[in-house]
Formats: structure tokens, C-alpha cells, sequence
């Protein structure tokens, strides 16, 4: 979700940028020539804010998983799939959790359950 809103806010800046230089008045004053100046900057903003909003998307979209462990792919709260070891391309508003698939050992050293409990089987022909 702090994909798209970022995406959104950055697309308006973009907008507001390119049609920046449209909205000024025509100066025929050269005494306000800074503001020509200042406007010259508009367009190439424009096209940086385009430029860190590709970076954004590559950078979103990569997810790297380590051996041993499963992404789990949310998207929007809700559990769409899950993702395998390596280096992974997800949509960039979806999240990947990591979740451990090892196989882990435990050893109980003493139980405490009766001996009756652990040999009471029965045989049937």
C-alpha cells in the first residue's frame, strides 16, 4: 500500500511539474528573468521525479529469499502465494514475508508419561 500512495504522490509532483511552465504568465520584463531561470528546471524535474519513480518500481520489485526459507506474497492484507529460494520479481505493491521451512531437531530428555502409555498395542489377525 506505501507502493501505490508514494507512486500517486510522486505522479502528481510529476503532473504539477510539466505543466508548471504552461501556467506562467508570458514576461517581457527582463528585471524578472530569475523566475525564466527557475522555470527552466521545471521540465527536467519532471523528468527526474519520472526517473526515481522506475528506480522505485525496479528496487520494489526485487526480493531476495535465503535457502532455507519460503516468501509468503501478500497483497493488499491477503495471502496470494508464496515465492521459492533466490532472488524473486514480485508486483511491487504486493509484500513478501519470509517464513523458515528447516527442518528443525528437538530432543525431550526425560518424559513423563506412563510405561503403560508407551507399549499398550495390540495385534489383530
Amino acid at each position: 500500500m506505501r507502493y501505490v500512495i508514494w507512486m500517486v504522490v510522486l505522479t502528481v509532483i510529476a503532473m504539477l511539474l510539466f505543466t508548471a511552465k504552461r501556467n506562467l504568465p508570458e514576461i517581457r520584463d527582463y528585471s524578472q528573468s530569475k523566475v525564466l531561470y527557475l522555470a527552466s528546471f521545471l521540465k527536467p524535474g519532471g523528468y527526474l521525479i519520472l526517473a526515481l519513480m522506475a528506480l522505485s518500481t525496479f528496487f520494489a520489485s526485487v526480493h531476495q529469499v535465503p535457502a532455507g526459507h519460503t516468501g509468503v506474497v501478500y497483497e493488499f492484507g491477503g495471502i496470494k502465494g508464496q515465492i521459492g529460494e533466490g532472488l524473486q520479481f514480485v508486483a511491487p505493491w504486493r509484500d513478501v514475508l519470509l517464513a523458515n521451512i528447516q527442518v528443525q531437531r528437538r530432543v525431550f530428555d526425560k518424559l513423563n508419561v506412563p510405561a503403560a502409555a508407551l507399549c499398550h498395542s495390540q495385534i489383530v489377525p
